[in-house]
């Protein structure tokens, strides 16, 4: 029995091996190219307010509790100032005028460049409230062009959209730095209808990709695809030649990025590249605390308590049902 599990971690431990050694390998040739080769990426799924239910309350939400929700977001945009990420990838990203100004406010005391996108179905309650964002640091990357997706005018009847962003990094002049972002948040699959939604919404993703995007482009994906690096919709990514990140790094599936409302613990947020980029390192924030660490639900008001920023791994997922993915890439020619 011993031989027989000796024999099966082979496979397992070859890809760590082979992992770490592409790993060293694209780091020494960093350490050639110089600092200007390698940049950040963070996605994280800030938990929108109006999704964020009170235990035993049905239908209250934090978006409610005005003062509650206000003191999270300016929390959880303390944590994105601390990263120093030169893109931020955000979903549930909540279109209320109070949490924007905060990004903005961020956004100006940091050097960012703030795009949003807002979700665009309308129901009896009004306009969806939440959508996605970007924020890219101009000192590094210079925005060229914004492309909306918006999936209904892709046939498919949901509200969900998709934001690319053409950027040239400032450092690698010559049309060397082409480089394209795009951030989605897609249908979570409660239903093998949500199932074929998914499936329409990664292609009109796709879509957008090669209409908008260069052959000479490098791109990076990212966002909350409400999937593990191994379901149907990550094998369309792979074979439109998109590597996962978190794979690439560390030779196997990340394991726990969120806590969804059953309770159910899976890696739903990814970081997935094509073209010229290697990844020289991908972690989950806090750092320190493994990727299979179980996530207990988020309570509402406990994010305005304690210091600053989170100091504990509790403290951290009081700011929301998802763990950061941060991600440093580097050009790879």
């Amino acid at each position: 029995m011993a031989e027989k599990e000796a024999s099966s971690c082979r496979p397992l431990q070859q890809r760590k091996w082979q992992a770490h050694s592409q790993c060293a390998r694209m780091c020494a040739s960093v350490a050639l190219a110089g600092p200007t080769s390698a940049f950040t990426v963070l996605t994280w799924n800030t938990l929108a307010p109006v999704y964020f239910r009170q235990a035993g309350f049905r239908d209250e939400t934090e978006a409610s509790l005005r003062s509650v929700a206000l003191a999270r977001c300016e929390k959880i945009c303390r944590v994105l100032a601390a990263s120093a990420a030169d893109v931020v990838c955000l979903q549930e990203h909540w279109f209320d005028s109070n949490h924007q100004a905060v990004y903005q406010q961020l956004a100006q005391k940091h050097g960012y460049r703030y795009e949003s996108l807002q979700r665009s179905g309308w129901n009896c309650d009004g306009r969806s409230e939440d959508g996605i964002a970007i924020l890219v640091k101009e000192e590094v990357l210079d925005v060229r062009e914004r492309h909306e997706v918006h999936f209904h005018s892709y046939g498919i009847p949901q509200d969900r959209v998709a934001l690319l962003l053409s950027l040239s990094d400032r450092r690698r002049p010559g049309g060397a730095g082409k480089l394209a972002v795009m951030c989605t948040h897609l249908t979570f699959p409660h239903s093998y209808y949500d199932e074929r939604s998914r499936e329409a919404q990664i292609m009109a993703c796709l879509d957008a990709c090669e209409r908008h995007a260069s052959p000479d482009t490098a791109l990076v994906f990212a966002g909350d695809f409400n999937g593990p690096s191994d379901d149907a919709i990550s094998e369309r990514l792979k074979k439109a030649r998109f590597q996962n990140a978190w794979d690439e790094h560390c030779g196997t599936p990340c394991r726990v990025t969120h806590c969804d409302h059953r309770g159910n613990q899976f890696a739903s947020d990814h970081i997935w590249l094509r073209g010229r980029l290697g990844v020289l390192k991908c972690k989950l924030l806090p750092e320190g605390i493994p990727d299979d660490a179980a996530m207990p639900r988020p309570v509402a008001g406990r994010a305005r308590e304690g210091p600053q920023l989170p100091s504990s791994f509790e403290e951290w997922c009081h700011l929301s049902d998802h763990r950061p993915l941060l991600s440093e890439l580097c050009w790879l020619s």
